[in-house]
């Protein structure tokens, strides 16, 4: 039986998407005027998609593999990504949140919301070898 490859949560691909999503964050919190990055809506739709990239290279990709899918850990990450898309929405939409105000203030939270969710996938890997 052929079985499938686990890779490493942490991989070249993650850390590259992470720096663009560290980029797209510096940029749109400065207020630089470039064409794509005008509007804050823009910039959380970026982050968003990127952030999705992200899940399925390390996270979801990882537990679907393993077969993990009802571990703790799976879980609080399942978590985490929907307060990141309930977060987005609200940006979207105009939604009020507590603690958030504007799409600038959800962008900081869904980049705080991914890196938490980084951080579970990494600690899912470790405590699942």
């Amino acid at each position: 039986m052929k079985t499938m490859s686990l890779s490493t949560v942490i991989n070249p691909a993650i850390l590259i998407l992470a720096a663009l999503i560290a980029a797209v964050t510096f940029l749109a919190l400065r207020g630089n005027n470039l064409p794509l990055l005008a509007n804050p809506k823009v910039s959380v739709a970026i982050v968003l998609v990127l952030g999705f990239a992200m899940c399925a290279q390390g996270g979801l990709g990882y537990v679907g593999a393993a077969g993990q899918w009802t571990h703790p850990l799976a879980i609080v990450g399942y978590i985490l990504g929907a307060a990141i898309l309930v977060v987005a929405g609200a940006a979207f939409f105009g939604f009020k949140l507590p603690l958030i105000a504007g799409p600038s203030q959800a962008l900081i939270a869904m980049v705080a919301l991914i890196g938490a969710k980084v951080v579970n996938s990494l600690a899912h890997y470790l405590v699942a070898r």
